[in-house]
């Protein structure tokens, strides 16, 4: 169990500073890369099909949240190559 708990305590840090920020940590902000780290194996895991229903519907819902900076609103809720 302690990896379940693990994963939604990280994906919880996330999910507060994307709305705080509305977008994913930067590489450069050394206190935030775990986060991003996080985030990029669990797009891995997505791609692959390794997670489960629950955990990909928060992924969906935490990209959801972050606001395009290249172009206008929000970012399509999917986990693709243009979310790095």
């Amino acid at each position: 169990m302690k990896r379940e708990e693990n994963w939604h305590r990280y994906y919880q840090l996330l999910k507060e500073y994307v709305s705080e920020h509305h977008q994913l940590p930067g590489k450069q902000n050394k206190e935030k890369r775990k986060l991003l780290n996080w985030w990029k194996y669990n797009k891995r895991l997505y791609k692959q099909g390794k997670l489960t229903e629950e955990k990909t519907r928060l992924l969906l819902l935490l990209s959801s949240m972050r606001i395009s900076t290249a172009g206008n609103g929000l970012f399509e809720p999917t986990l693709t190559a243009a979310d790095d």
